[in-house]
C-alpha cells in the first residue's frame, strides 16, 4: 500500500470541494498505524470528530463525530454541466459506521445520527440510519443502489413522533 511508509499528515485548508459540497476551515491530523490503519482528527466549520480507516478487505470507515453538517452544494458543482457518472464494475465500497452527536442538513439541526452500512457489490445495504431528537426518532434501512451511476434507493422508514 502506498501510504504505509508515511508517518502521518497535518493539513489545513481554507476551502475544499468534495462530493459536490464545499467544506471550510478544515484541519486534518492523521497518523498511519503499522497495519495500514489510519487514525484521524478532523476539525472544520462543518464537522468535528475522529475517523478510523481500516483498509482490510473492502475497507471500513468508522467516524465518531461531535458535529456533522452537510453543507449546500459547492459553487463549482452548481456551475459545472452534469456529466453522467459511471460506476466501475469492480468498485469496492467500504463498510460505514458513523455517529454524530449533532447532525445538521440545510441549516436544520436534526439531532443525533447513527449510520451502519455494508457493501453489496456496487451498492450499499443500509443496516441502520437513525436520527433522534427530543421530538422524534427516524429509522431507515434498505439498499442504496448504483449510487454513482444510476441512483435508486429502496428503503423501509419508521418515524416515531412525541407529538
Amino acid at each position: 500500500m502506498l501510504f504505509r511508509s508515511w508517518g502521518g499528515i497535518d493539513l489545513k485548508v481554507a476551502n475544499a470541494d468534495a462530493l459536490s459540497r464545499r467544506y471550510s476551515d478544515l484541519s486534518v491530523h492523521a497518523i498511519a498505524q503499522p497495519d495500514g490503519t489510519w487514525r484521524s482528527n478532523l476539525v472544520g466549520k462543518e464537522f468535528e470528530g475522529t475517523l478510523l480507516w481500516q483498509p482490510q478487505g473492502s475497507g471500513r470507515l468508522t467516524a465518531r463525530m461531535k458535529t456533522l453538517t452537510i453543507p449546500p452544494s459547492s459553487p463549482a458543482s452548481m456551475r459545472a454541466p452534469a456529466e453522467p457518472n459511471r460506476a466501475p464494475k469492480d468498485l469496492n465500497l467500504p463498510a460505514l459506521d458513523i455517529t454524530a452527536e449533532q447532525f445538521t442538513v440545510g441549516g436544520n439541526m436534526l439531532g443525533a445520527l447513527e449510520v451502519a452500512a455494508v457493501p453489496e457489490r456496487a451498492n450499499w445495504r443500509i443496516e441502520r440510519l437513525r436520527i433522534t431528537n427530543p421530538e422524534s426518532t427516524f429509522n431507515l434501512d434498505g439498499i442504496w443502489e448504483g449510487w454513482l451511476s444510476a441512483p435508486r434507493t429502496r428503503v423501509n422508514i419508521r418515524l416515531e413522533a412525541s407529538d
